[in-house]
């Protein structure tokens, strides 16, 4: 059988090298190194390679492209992935090393989704060591930006997507099963801005602006319902210059997430 090819020390090697690579989404250099890693890994199969300069400050897009003599059809299979990761520089030295515990990897990419991504890869790696193709085209789309809402790459994503008959993205799943589709969401800025004072001497003169902003933030919060998995979180703040300066900006990011965009 075919599955006989597959090697679970190999994929394990490949994960965690892979997740080794530490490329947070805001730091471009980084999220293209992991992406010269890929192209270098897709080149070695044989796939066609168009590399996607980024813009806005992100790095690049990636993709790989098999096509075989014997196919058929023109459309084929597209393997939608992205490559940056949440955490920052250094969380790998760190808190958060590439470690395993006998079954299970751990590490900051190992699920999400650089894990999916080079799986995805070992199999068609492996399965043409023992065919001459495959009974349709396989493409690789790898993102630099999905994990802040893929700003920089939304376009190249639908556009090169309307191109396939198939569209698979292997993030994984919790055991046993298969993620069909994802929840909806909408990311919001919010800008407070106050009134300067002393902040020690001129008590009631000012309005600061972060006092205001919790007042806020806990105000949204409080839209979630658990029940019908609709959360609103803040995770994100930053104002004031001094401390003895009553702030007089403050602004927060707001992540509001449902499963459909009906509710």
């Amino acid at each position: 059988m075919i599955f006989k090819i597959f090697e679970s020390e190999e994929i394990i090697s490949g994960i965690s090298e892979w997740a080794s690579i530490e490329s947070p989404t805001y730091n471009a250099n980084s999220v293209n190194k992991m992406m010269d890693v890929a192209e270098s890994f897709m080149s070695g199969i044989g796939a066609d390679i168009v590399r996607t300069p980024g813009s806005g400050g992100y790095g690049d897009a990636l993709q790989a492209s098999l096509r075989f003599e014997h196919n058929s059809e023109s459309k084929g299979i597209l393997i939608l992935g992205h490559l940056d990761t949440v955490h920052l520089e250094g969380t790998i030295s760190k808190e958060l090393p590439i470690r395993r515990e006998g079954d299970k990897l751990f590490g900051p990419g190992v699920f999400d989704m650089k894990g999916g991504m080079y799986m995805a890869c070992n199999v068609v790696k492996q399965i043409l060591k023992v065919k001459d193709g495959l009974s349709l085209p396989v493409s690789f789309l790898f993102i630099p930006d999905e994990e802040i809402g893929s700003p920089s790459t939304r376009h190249l994503i639908e556009e090169v997507a309307q191109s396939y008959k198939y569209v698979l993205v292997p993030e994984p799943a919790r055991p046993g099963k298969l993620i069909t589709g994802r929840h909806s969401f909408l990311r919001y800025i919010l800008h407070v801005y106050g009134k300067p004072a002393h902040a020690g001497v001129a008590t009631g003169i000012g309005r600061s602006a972060i006092s205001v902003m919790a007042k806020i933030i806990e105000q949204i919060e409080s839209y979630s319902d658990i029940t019908k998995e609709i959360t609103y979180r803040v995770g994100n703040i930053n104002g004031g210059n001094f401390v003895n300066v009553i702030p007089t900006e403050c602004h927060a990011e707001v992540l509001c997430v449902a499963p459909n965009k009906k509710l």
